[in-house]
């Protein structure tokens, strides 16, 4: 997750369960445009594997990119120019490897 610093404005993803028995996580785009909280859909991951993904937001603070694999979405957001990064696992099962947050 990334969160602009008045704390309006982020972006980031989660992998959801939907059932205890779910073959594949959901992955799930979560955003906070201006304060409001926007959730989408984005497609099913396999259980098991790994998940590489890129977020890339340019300088101007202005829009951006998610990219996972083949699936790749433009964003369209308010100011993010600065911030905080964080990754976390709300029920420890996962593991977070590789992790890099490169600022021009």
């Amino acid at each position: 997750m990334i969160n602009s610093t008045d704390g309006l404005n982020s972006v980031g993803f989660q992998l959801v369960l939907a059932a205890p028995d779910a073959k594949a996580l959901d992955l799930v785009l979560v955003a906070r445009n201006n304060g409001k909280l926007e959730r989408r859909a984005l497609r099913a991951v396999p259980l098991g594997g790994t998940v590489p993904f890129t977020i890339v937001l340019p300088a101007s603070g202005q829009g951006g990119r998610f990219v996972l694999g083949e699936t790749a979405i433009n964003l369209s957001f308010a100011n993010l120019k600065s911030g905080s990064a964080m990754a976390f696992c709300s029920s420890g099962q996962f593991r977070f490897t590789g992790l890099e947050v490169v600022s021009p």
